[in-house]
């Protein structure tokens, strides 16, 4: 997810000024909230994109990866989507 958000939004910064702190995996660990943040225009968008992989625009896209990148960043484990679904995802995008 963390590479996700560095390819999505042209970063290798993900957690801005505190990039270079220690302690961020048991921050993320520890806090659920604790994510990088997602730009307010992609927040805003419709969360359901329809239409298939032939059909979709680039934003689409982003949105799709986007909402699967959040889905990886559930603090509960169980929560998160297994790879093989991932792989479903993304081929479907």
């Amino acid at each position: 997810a963390i590479i996700m958000y560095e390819v999505i939004f042209e970063t290798n910064k993900p957690f801005g000024s505190n990039a270079m702190s220690f302690g961020i995996e048991q921050r993320v660990a520890n806090d659920a909230t604790f994510r990088p943040e997602i730009p307010a225009s992609y927040e805003q968008e419709d969360a359901i994109v329809s239409g298939n992989s032939t059909t979709m625009t680039a934003r689409q896209r982003e949105i799709r990866l986007i909402h699967l990148m959040k889905q990886c960043w559930a603090h509960d484990s169980e929560q998160r989507p297994a790879f093989v679904d991932i792989v479903k995802i993304l081929a479907s995008i």
